[in-house]
């Protein structure tokens, strides 16, 4: 569903001053214009569309024209042809999944088209930033931004744009299980294309009404779509979505085939028996499979795969069965890789949007601080004492408001420079332990003839502690980031406390057990905690495992915990090498730097203990530190002792 949503919002994304053509032909025309075209606003027009029209072909030249149509309008200084370029830039960036760079390009154009006063393609920048939301499964933001879109398309009587609107609302609906309401625009959509002769735009919406049938288990209708879909897009030799709709059509016959149908018979598309009908289904998959080979769609080869896995399982080919299900795995890995990459791009592109919008907001109220001063002046001609009054109302006004205005300001500032420095931070610990892993390979591949098994070996445990700690780092880091946007589920509940302790501490035994540090708890057997299990696991893995790393050889931790009024007072103390003031005043700073390595240099960031304080935090509850150097540490946390 996710590429479909892709493919029909980047049909719609350009406006282009230029006929409705496809196919080669038109590409080869587009170069042969460009190349004896001088460098003005119509080579430009034409680089852009140009990049267009590769977005479903090959999206490495559709990105490579994209970028000349940038750089020749920054050098015109033609603002108009900068939005179209970053506008044709965002389609081959989403196509490719990479929805960061694409995003940026939307919001990039956005601001050219603002700047111009271009309804049309401002409403075309409304419209890429609902579908944005729809990623993100924001239907209620993405919902405000169609309608914004749907009421300039109207005013402006834009069939084009209409449709692209209509599309990306079906989806809107759709994803939320409305599938007969999200019907009800995709055929809306059908039929402009359909007046307009968008062949490429009509086959998708076939795709769609397919997908969408199918979901409803009315497979016959959807096969009558998918069909028809496909007729046209072999017709227009568009390769994914010939890709896409057999693959849609092998899913519907996979469905018919396991599905128990009251009457097989009454549709001319089924075929006679379960085991025809999964010979249909691998046929399309595997036609969909070499489709998506060729344009190098991962996403969409992983899904074909499973499928096409399923279907020969079903069809008793274990041969191929295994195969495709190896390609499925293997193709999930390289997607996963990717998709890590870009979470963390994400994390710093949603702070932006959030920035957006209060610069936005901040914009507003002072649009309506002058228009009230018009208002003002107004009134002044009308009647000198109604004007003193009126004059000093809105001095006043106008000064709390440049208070408001300069306190948000401040806040935000002081918000962005603290994550900034806070990324810099953690970028700084991510580069050790890839230049680790970086180094080993480069010495695997440059001496692995000349090393024997030890050596190999020996770096190979290297290594996985690199990636180990790598991973543990990133794992904070976006449980950080999930806790900072409310994505964590917060349910406490009473916990017996000493067999949470013991659970929790196993996990770190076989550390502890190595430097030979003794354990020592202090808890009432039967003390309980109100508290949310996952969270209070977090504190105490974090805290334990940081009084295990700063403990020298043959130390002592030791894990008490005490009853007071409504409260439970817990504490993890070690007999380590301690801290000076300067580092406890910054513990749970996250714009200063306080990591520092263990007594075995075991790696460490810092962000463990700013969960830990996020998480206490959670629970109404304080975590604080008592420390001397070179004579331990004691971490003290309160946490609620029944619910109030």
């Amino acid at each position: 569903m996710k590429r479909l949503i892709i493919l029909f919002l980047i049909i719609a994304l350009i406006d282009f001053l230029f006929a409705q053509k496809q196919g080669a032909q038109f590409i080869d025309s587009l170069k042969s214009k460009i190349q004896y075209t001088v460098e003005d606003t119509n080579k430009v027009k034409l680089l852009a569309r140009l990049s267009f029209e590769y977005y479903g072909l090959n999206t490495d030249l559709g990105i490579k024209y994209g970028e000349q149509a940038l750089e020749l309008s920054e050098k015109l200084h033609w603002n108009k042809g900068i939005g179209m370029a970053y506008n044709s830039l965002g389609a081959n960036w989403a196509i490719k999944s990479n929805y960061p760079k694409a995003f940026d390009c939307y919001l990039k154009s956005l601001t050219r088209f603002n700047e111009v006063g271009d309804k049309k393609k401002i409403a075309n920048a409304f419209n890429n930033i609902g579908w944005l939301y729809i990623f993100e499964k924001q239907y209620t933001k993405s919902f405000v931004y169609l309608n914004k879109s749907l009421n300039i398309y109207t005013e402006l009587n834009d069939k084009n744009g209409l449709a692209s609107t209509y599309a990306n609302l079906g989806i809107c609906y759709s994803n939320q299980g409305n599938f007969t309401k999200a019907n009800e625009y995709y055929y809306k959509v059908l039929q402009i294309h359909q007046q307009i002769n968008k062949h490429l735009s009509v086959s998708v919406d076939f795709s769609n009404i397919a997908k969408n049938k199918m979901r409803m288990k009315e497979y016959c209708e959807a096969l009558d779509a998918g069909f028809e879909g496909l007729k046209i897009s072999e017709e227009i030799n568009n390769t994914y979505t010939r890709a896409l709709l057999n693959r849609i059509i092998g899913e519907i016959y996979f469905n018919v085939a396991n599905d128990n149908l009251k009457d097989k018979n009454s549709c001319p598309h089924y075929k006679n028996n379960k085991h025809e009908n999964l010979l249909c289904a691998a046929k399309y998959l595997d036609t969909a499979y070499i489709l998506f080979n060729k344009i190098n769609d991962l996403s969409s080869m992983s899904e074909s795969s499973l499928f096409l896995s399923q279907t020969h399982e079903q069809l008793s080919d274990y041969k191929n069965a295994l195969w495709f299900y190896k390609k499925y795995t293997e193709d999930k890995d390289s997607i996963f890789s990717r998709d890590n990459g870009i979470k963390i791009v994400n994390i710093e592109k949603n702070r932006e949007i959030e920035l957006r919008d209060k610069q936005i907001l901040i914009q507003k109220l002072e649009i309506k601080n002058k228009e009230r001063l018009s208002y003002l002046f107004i009134a002044i001609t009308l009647i000198i004492i109604l004007v003193a009054g009126l004059v000093l109302l809105m001095y006043i006004s106008k000064r709390k408001s440049n208070r408001q205005l300069e306190e948000k300001n401040k806040i935000i500032s002081e918000i962005n420079a603290s994550k900034d420095k806070f990324f810099s931070i953690i970028a700084h610990d991510l580069r050790s332990p890839f230049n680790s892993l970086l180094g080993f390979t480069q010495l695997l591949v440059e001496e692995l003839s000349t090393m024997d098994k030890d050596q190999i070996q020996q770096i190979a445990v290297t290594m996985r502690k690199s990636a180990t700690n790598l991973y543990r780092l990133l794992e904070n880091l976006l449980e950080w980031s999930r806790l900072q946007r409310g994505l964590i589920a917060f349910n406490p509940e009473p916990i017996l406390l000493m067999p949470k302790v013991l659970a929790d501490t196993a996990l770190i035994m076989e550390s502890a057990n190595k430097k030979e540090i003794s354990f020592n708890y202090d808890i009432p057997e039967n003390l309980k905690v109100y508290a949310d299990e996952n969270m209070l696991g977090g504190i105490l893995r974090n805290l334990v495992s940081n009084a295990v790393k700063f403990t020298p050889k043959s130390g002592k931790v030791t894990i008490a915990a005490k009853s007071m009024d409504n409260a439970v007072e817990c504490s993890v103390s070690d007999t380590g090498i301690g801290m000076n003031q300067e580092m406890q005043e910054n513990l749970f700073n996250i714009d200063v730097n306080t990591s520092r390595k263990g007594t075995e240099k075991e790696p460490s960031t810092g962000l463990g203990l700013i969960l830990c304080n996020e998480f206490v935090g959670k629970h109404g509850g304080k975590l604080w530190v008592e420390s001397e150097e070179g004579k331990g540490s004691t971490f003290h946390f309160t946490l609620p002792s029944n619910h109030s």
